[in-house]
C-alpha cells in the first residue's frame, strides 16, 4: 500500500509548472511531467527532481522529453523507487549519462529517443530486468544491438 502524497508538496511543484496527476482517479500513484520546462536549464531541473525525489514511493511516470538533463538529473531519477515508465526522449543523453537508471528495479516502459546513443549502451540496459518496451527512434543503435535484449519489445532505432 502506497502512502499518499504530500499535497503541500505536490502543490509546490504544480506551482514549478510540473503537470502532476493521481494514476487512477483514487490511486496514490502519480504521473509526472516536465513537459511545460523544456527550456529550463538542467541545474534548475535538478533542483525540481530533487523535491521530486521526496515523492520517490508516489511517482509512477515521469516525463522528461525535450529536458536539459545531465549525470546528476539521472542520478536523481534513479532514486524514484515505483517509477514504471520513464520518458527521456530528445535529453542530449549519453551511454555514460544512462547508467544510474538500471538501478530503477520496477522500470518496464522507457523512451530513451532521440538521443546520443549506440551500442555501448547494451550493458546498462540488460541490466534492467523488468524493461519490457524500448523505444530508441534516432539513436545510433544497432538493429544487431537491440537483438541482444531478447525480453524487451522494442521499436527499433531508425536513424
Amino acid at each position: 500500500v502506497t502512502t499518499p502524497p504530500d499535497t503541500v508538496l505536490v502543490t509546490a511543484l504544480r506551482r514549478s509548472r510540473l503537470i502532476i496527476r493521481p494514476l487512477t482517479s483514487n490511486s496514490q500513484l502519480l504521473e509526472v511531467s516536465f513537459v511545460m520546462k523544456s527550456q529550463t536549464s538542467a541545474s534548475e531541473i535538478n533542483k525540481i527532481l530533487s523535491q521530486l525525489s521526496l515523492l520517490k514511493k508516489q511517482v509512477y511516470e515521469l516525463d522528461l522529453s525535450n529536458c536539459h538533463l545531465n549525470d546528476e538529473s539521472v542520478k536523481i531519477v534513479s532514486t524514484l523507487t515505483m517509477l514504471s515508465k520513464l520518458n527521456l526522449a530528445n535529453c542530449e543523453l549519453t551511454d555514460i549519462l544512462i547508467v544510474p537508471i538500471k538501478g530503477i528495479e520496477n522500470l518496464y516502459w522507457l523512451n530513451l529517443s532521440g538521443n546520443e546513443l549506440t551500442d555501448n549502451c547494451l550493458s546498462t540496459l540488460k541490466d534492467i530486468k523488468s524493461l519490457k518496451k524500448l523505444y530508441m527512434w534516432q539513436t545510433k543503435l544497432s538493429t544487431e544491438g537491440l537483438a541482444q535484449i531478447p525480453s524487451l519489445q522494442s521499436t527499433g532505432s531508425q536513424n
